[in-house]
């Protein structure tokens, strides 16, 4: 029996892969590469020892995607598939809410169709809006911010009126903080595109030169040093969650944040940077960025207490990993930056 690893060769999904085969898992990942590189299979195949299946599909392609469930036995979904930038939702609406709600959509109607065993939906914190930290998953959900957020609380929302409906299958929806680091192989790791808007890899263009500096979104806020709070995840513990959760045979719809529960300021990750990395970022200020909020950090006493889940690493860590792993790939050439 197979797990189905839907944009498995992404960031995240490509360190949950190697977490789940660690476990013994059989994986199938399925990508339509708007996001993620073909070479990754060839490095996951690398690291993990395992020839990894792989179908190149879109998942708003229902009838492609069904047939993978006639062609294989695939007994449970991990869904992470989809598009996944702040600044781009605001551009790009409608196609997120497409691409992120739409395949989601379709995923729901191979679990029931197919009597999936486990489902587990990557969400995201973006989904509590201006809620006050620490964030707990009983809280009332607001409006979300930004289109990338709204597409994910209407997944969950999909995903919560359907689960009667699927009812044989145990459901878990994680609400990930702020992924970063990668694996210390330095052979995957986020990927850097013209478009990246989250902040390490920008960071790391800045500290190798290819950017001539920094901007950091607004220095007024209400926090110690007037920037934003945000609580950072190594993206392998992240996995890690993902990967008990699969283990999770708690029947119905659960819920877990995942994250350190720590917050950092902006200044604070750079300043960590420098000093793990011994180097120097040039950093300017702009305006304050639409759809940000001052603070977000995770209660995670919950993913702890129910799933026997705690991170392992560190900022320090997070910062290293990400630095070793932006050098191994400019070695590799795998990669244009």
């Amino acid at each position: 029996m197979y797990v189905l690893v839907t944009g498995g060769l992404g960031y995240i999904g490509s360190h949950t892969v190697v977490e789940l085969i660690k476990e013994g898992k059989k994986v199938i990942i399925l990508d339509n590469l708007s996001n993620s590189d073909l070479s990754n299979l060839e490095n996951l195949e690398t690291l993990t020892n395992e020839s990894i299946i792989f179908e190149h599909c879109d998942i708003r392609d229902k009838r492609k995607l069904q047939s993978l469930f006639e062609k294989y036995k695939i007994e449970s979904i991990v869904h992470f598939a989809g598009l996944k930038y702040v600044e781009e939702s605001f551009i790009n609406p409608i196609e997120y809410i497409d691409v992120n709600i739409n395949g989601t959509i379709n995923i729901i109607e191979v679990c029931k169709k197919f009597k999936i065993k486990n489902l587990v939906f990557s969400s995201s914190a973006t989904v509590y809006g201006k809620s006050n930290p620490p964030l707990k998953e009983n809280i009332k959900i607001e409006k979300p911010l930004n289109p990338y957020g709204y597409s994910k609380y209407i997944c969950e929302e999909l995903i919560r009126m359907s689960q009667k409906e699927i009812i044989s299958t145990s459901i878990t929806i994680l609400r990930y903080f702020n992924p970063i680091g990668a694996h210390k192989s330095g052979l995957i790791g986020e990927k850097i595109t013209d478009y990246s808007s989250n902040i390490m890899p920008n960071i790391l263009l800045v500290a190798d030169g290819k950017k001539d500096f920094l901007i950091i979104n607004g220095n007024n806020y209400d926090t110690k040093d007037g920037t934003t709070i945000r609580d950072f995840i190594h993206v392998v513990d992240l996995a890690n969650a993902h990967a008990k959760a699969l283990n999770n045979n708690k029947a119905g719809l659960n819920i877990y944040n995942v994250g350190t529960g720590s917050g950092y300021t902006i200044l604070e990750l750079l300043q960590t940077f420098q000093d793990v990395n011994n180097t120097k970022l040039n950093i300017n200020f702009g305006k304050n960025r639409e759809g940000d909020i001052i603070s977000s950090f995770a209660d995670s006493t919950k993913i702890k207490t129910e799933l026997y889940w705690s991170p392992s690493y560190t900022l320090a860590d997070m910062c290293k990993d990400s630095w070793n792993y932006y050098k191994n790939q400019n070695k590799r050439k795998n990669t244009i930056y």
